[in-house]
């Protein structure tokens, strides 16, 4: 399998390390990158589920969460539009879901 760039991508899904919550925020995003639900929809999902999981999760999860709130807060603060946030989780889902 060939090495992907990890530059080209904010972050990884660490595929080797997964958990139910780790698999959930894999759907949800999914379910967003394709349209099923809005990103207000994936945010209140994804806030009710990750706002405590310091210390109750894999590392794995725990990562993935925080890469995709900063993303939010970028989008958030006006630092990105929502086609960018798509742009930049489209990557590294669509070759891992």
């Amino acid at each position: 399998m060939a090495q992907r760039d990890s530059s080209l991508y904010p972050f990884s899904l660490f595929a080797d390390m997964d958990s139910g919550l780790l698999s959930d925020i894999r759907d949800h995003l999914r379910r967003y990158l394709n349209r099923e639900i809005t990103l207000a929809e994936f945010r209140d999902w994804f806030d009710a589920e990750t706002w405590d999981i310091i210390d109750k999760c894999p590392a794995a999860t725990q990562q993935l969460a925080g890469e995709i709130e900063l993303r939010i807060a970028e989008f958030t603060n006006g630092h990105r539009t929502e086609d960018d946030l798509r742009a930049m989780f489209s990557p590294s889902f669509s070759m891992n879901l």
